[in-house]
């Protein structure tokens, strides 16, 4: 590992991890345009739009102006997901869209294509910041397709880009796949 390198654990926070979460919140909970939640709701779970889903995976409920929360320990990870997606929507969109606001609330827009969108972007932050702390090579943030291990062994949570496992690395437990490490900090 090198030095600037921060290995990834279950409880490391990114902004790929925050927008598929958004993403899995979504399909599970319901989208909505032109509000940040769903204001008839009377549930914790309200439905939500694309930047109220981050909110929520974020703060860990539905707050108003998710965005004006600068003393709230979770508002670096939300404003890093919302900015990598800004940015993400701007380069794809052929900057017919300046951000998850407009993405979200443009007409003929679905709940498929918000998740996908988000998905997508988890990918490309992933592409650019994560890697294999073995060969250097980007990973995904997805089981191994390949995995030949006893049902006893845990899936690992990342694989290589083609579905393999990550480079194998000795510790404790014997040989295991490595944990992936966030280039530079992953900024």
């Amino acid at each position: 590992m090198q030095p600037t390198h921060v290995q990834v654990t279950d409880t490391t926070v990114t902004p790929a991890r925050t927008l598929r979460a958004a993403g899995l919140y979504l399909s599970r909970y319901g989208w909505v345009q032109g509000s940040y939640f769903d204001q008839a709701a009377t549930v914790f779970t309200p439905a939500a739009c694309i930047v109220g889903a981050i909110a929520i995976v974020c703060y860990g409920g539905s707050v108003e102006a998710p965005a004006q929360h600068f003393d709230a320990p979770e508002f670096g990870d939300f404003e890093a997901a919302l900015n990598f997606l800004d940015r993400y929507l701007v380069g794809t969109t052929a900057r017919t869209v300046g951000c998850a606001y407009e993405f979200n609330d443009a007409p003929g827009r679905t709940r498929e294509g918000v998740v996908n969108v988000l998905e997508a972007a988890a990918d490309v932050w992933e592409l650019l910041h994560v890697r294999c702390p073995g060969c250097g090579e980007p990973v995904y943030s997805r089981p191994p397709t390949d995995w030949h291990l006893p049902p006893c062994w845990p899936i690992p949570a990342y694989s290589h880009r083609d579905g393999a496992p990550l480079c194998p690395e000795v510790g404790l437990d014997g040989v295991t796949p490595a944990l992936p490490v966030l280039r530079d900090g992953g900024a």
